[in-house]
């Protein structure tokens, strides 16, 4: 169990607000690829303290991306976009672009195996 592991216990042992450590948490599962945690995490995150972050759902994104399940990156990426569309043009959050280039890819491949197949 890591630092961080250890540190949420504790804090959820405690009935502290864990809040902030589990979004870190999370984060680390996402950008190490622990892709079984990750999804542990979201869910107890999203019930004890409601709606993922927008950091939280960009690095859930790119987790969904890497693993390539296509739907649920989609469906991700259709609620990140919802969050730029409302800034009115300012910089406050931008959505990585290597990500949709990644999303791209995969719909792309995709396409052509579904071509492939359906020739």
């Amino acid at each position: 169990m890591s630092g961080l592991e250890s540190h949420a216990e504790e804090l959820k042992a405690k009935n502290l607000n864990a809040r902030g450590t589990l979004r870190k948490l999370f984060i680390k599962y996402c950008q190490t690829k622990e892709f079984s945690k990750a999804l542990r995490l979201k869910d107890e995150f999203e019930r004890e303290y409601g709606p993922l972050t927008t950091g939280m759902k960009s690095s859930l994104l790119g987790l969904y991306i890497q693993k390539r399940q296509v739907q649920p990156a989609l469906d991700l990426y259709e609620q990140l976009k919802l969050v730029t569309d409302e800034q009115d043009g300012e910089e406050k959050w931008q959505l990585d672009c290597y990500k949709l280039y990644d999303l791209a890819a995969i719909l792309v491949e995709r396409d052509m195996e579904d071509r492939k197949y359906n020739a």
